[in-house]
């Protein structure tokens, strides 16, 4: 008889087996995700004939940031973390282009009517560096490759690239090797998963940072930016866990090997 429990069971027994190792990383999305939210809810109320191309695609991809980053935590709570970081590959994408946008109506109009299905109106590259130049990011040329760099790296999991893949599903029972499904509550795992939100706070922040700087200068309130701050603080000290738990070649920066 087989007494193994559903997968439904199973992801809550990981959930609480997860609990310890993710608490942290759950809390700082959680609050990441009130920034958003309030930053959406302090735009001003304004006739729609006044309604800028650039205020609907930027306010509209930064309720999907909120969303992915809500979707992410979900999944690496439960024991899924390459889907947190297939996610996280797509928040990358609408956080950048939120910097990258701006107030730019005629960027955002670009966005509206691109209809090529495969792929962005702008390379995921150049994206990246002139959102991080729109957001007055200090050495934005030196920081872009990193970040692309990053982006490589949550795309490589998408993908489902054997330097990541061979560390997961497969384990070893009585000498035989066995293919698991489900959620994953292996050191790799966990480690992909840290990694999965790490990254999901950092773009969102790039991505309030555009909405705020572009269209909420004004109405940004003093309860908004000391959230925003307090997220920043926590972002730090993942980095500062991941890097004391796992080492890296790069004392500053942690990545996925």
């Amino acid at each position: 008889m087989n007494n193994l429990p559903s997968i439904e069971e199973g992801e809550k027994i990981v959930a609480d087996q997860l609990k310890d190792e993710l608490e942290f990383h759950i809390n700082c999305c959680r609050n990441c995700c009130d920034v958003i939210a309030k930053s959406i809810e302090a735009f001003p109320d304004i006739d729609f004939d006044n309604v800028t191309s650039s205020i609907k695609v930027v306010t509209t991809l930064l309720a999907k940031v909120l969303n992915d980053l809500r979707t992410s935590s979900i999944l690496a709570a439960t024991g899924y973390s390459s889907q947190a970081a297939t996610i996280v590959s797509s928040l990358y994408e609408s956080a950048f282009m939120i910097a990258y946008i701006g107030d730019n109506d005629d960027l955002a109009n670009k966005w509206i009517e691109h209809e090529d299905a495969t792929k962005l109106f702008i390379s995921v590259k150049e994206l990246t560096k002139q959102g991080l130049k729109n957001i007055d990011t200090q050495n934005y040329e030196e920081f872009h490759p990193q970040e692309y760099n990053h982006y490589k790296q949550l795309c490589m999991i998408k993908h489902g690239n054997p330097l990541v893949q061979k560390n997961l599903v497969y384990s070893m029972e009585d000498n035989s090797v066995i293919a698991d499904f489900g959620p994953e509550t292996s050191e790799f795992s966990i480690k992909i998963g840290w990694y999965a939100l790490e990254r999901a706070i950092n773009y969102s922040m790039i991505a309030i940072s555009g909405y705020i700087n572009f269209h909420l200068l004004d109405q940004t309130t003093f309860e908004i930016i000391e959230k925003f701050n307090s997220v920043q603080e926590s972002y730090k000290e993942m980095q500062r866990r991941a890097i004391e738990r796992w080492g890296n070649e790069n004392e500053n920066e942690n990545t996925l090997p």
